[in-house]
């Protein structure tokens, strides 16, 4: 956030006032805190919502996607300057930390995760 030191208001109308203009936020700023499991995380009251239940291990498993290919592609981005030509050049391109090839069904599940955020 801007200022570290803001009141619990005034860092709630920050985050309204941000998810309200996402072309504001990075990708990082929106997605940072998905595929949590905590009671008060808002993709974890989304599949309560929607009656969708999730194991712990599939949280994790997305949350590592979101962490290791995501975000360090994406991190500094703005939302509205993501163009699904971007999103096409990373998949095609996505590698393990070490530069191999991923296997053609984690790479469908790494869309998968992008697809949800």
């Amino acid at each position: 956030m801007e200022n570290e030191n803001m009141t619990k208001e005034e860092a709630e109308a920050y985050v309204l006032r941000k998810l309200h203009n996402p072309t504001e936020m990075t990708l990082y700023e929106f997605a940072k805190d998905f595929f949590t499991m905590t009671e008060e995380d808002e993709i974890y009251q989304l599949d309560k919502l929607k009656n969708r239940e999730r194991l712990p291990q599939s949280y994790k498993n997305s949350r590592s996607v979101l962490v290791n290919h995501i975000i360090p592609r994406f991190k500094n981005t703005l939302l509205s300057d993501i163009r699904p030509v971007d999103i096409d050049d990373w998949y095609i391109r996505v590698t393990t930390k070490s530069g191999k090839p991923i296997a053609g069904s984690r790479k469908n599940h790494i869309l998968s995760v992008m697809n949800e955020i």
